[in-house]
């Protein structure tokens, strides 16, 4: 595969990768609007099984890279650059796999 061949790896890992990032800051702030309103779809989708893609996309992420705790507790005990890396890592690895 190209890839492989030139050590790179396709976009759709960076996309991942940041869209772990803007999760994270959204949860770590508190009074902006974007936590608020994140706070009433993760109720929703907790309390009324209603599904939204985006968070739906986040929860995928974090469960194929093994981090489910995470995605249940909705806290990281760590910086963003220690999650991202471990998300990072866990995607190439699986890339490299397949």
């Amino acid at each position: 595969m190209l890839y492989g061949d030139l050590g790179r790896f396709p976009i759709d890992l960076i996309i991942k990768k940041r869209i772990i990032g803007v999760w994270y800051n959204i949860i770590l702030s508190t009074n902006k609007l974007s936590s608020m309103l994140y706070q009433y779809v993760f109720r929703d989708y907790v309390l009324f099984d209603i599904h939204y893609d985006w968070l739906l996309c986040v929860k995928t992420i974090l469960d194929q890279c093994g981090l489910s705790s995470i995605w249940n507790n909705q806290h990281f005990q760590g910086s963003k650059e220690l999650l991202l890396n471990k998300i990072s890592e866990s995607l190439e690895d699986q890339f490299k796999q397949d």
